[in-house]
């Protein structure tokens, strides 16, 4: 099973993104872009997992105490490839998002898990392999979300299609102290 831990997104902030992508696309932009169902924001990559581990993951993420805070859409980019951009929109730093990432990770090393844990760029990928068209419209730019839960994702392939579905949610712990 492919498996990532993400953040999902409030509806605002989708369609705000799809708009985005809309524009991209009437510019000249070519490309698989996200579909609103995917869009989410990765804390932790996984890659294939057997499913014997799930309870593993389940329990790293309960591990992890967080209070509610808040995100915040910052400016786009874009990293180039041979075969096409990868155009994203990043987040502003926060301290606390990067906690809970990093106590994320720990907790799951401590469970023979080998986490991605290159530095965390924190971001929303809108399109792959895209060629064409101009800059990456900044209309999500200062837009908001409360995080109060994170979910384990199983990413497969159906009938040519990525679908991401939540296998479990770690809702936040209302009792937690701020970071």
């Amino acid at each position: 099973m492919r498996l990532f831990i993400a953040i999902n997104l409030s509806d605002e902030i989708k369609e705000s993104l799809c708009l985005t992508m809309r524009e991209l696309q009437a510019e000249g932009s070519k490309g698989t872009f996200s579909g609103r169902e995917n869009l989410h924001l990765t804390l932790v990559f996984l890659g294939e997992v057997e499913r014997s581990r799930i309870s593993d993951i389940k329990a790293a993420m309960e591990t992890v105490a967080f209070a509610p805070f808040d995100i915040e859409i910052g400016s786009p980019g874009r990293f180039r490839r041979d075969e096409g951009d990868i155009l994203w929109i990043g987040l502003k730093p926060n301290s606390k998002l990067a906690s809970m990432r990093e106590s994320l990770i720990k907790e799951l090393k401590k469970r023979n898990f080998s986490p991605d844990d290159k530095p965390f760029k924190p971001h929303l990928t809108l399109g792959r392999r895209v060629v064409g068209g101009g800059r990456i419209p900044e209309n999500t730019a200062g837009l908001r979300q409360s995080v109060t839960s994170m979910e384990l994702m199983l990413s497969e392939r159906t009938n040519g299609k990525l679908i991401y579905t939540p296998l479990y949610s770690r809702k936040v712990d209302r009792s937690a102290q701020e970071y």
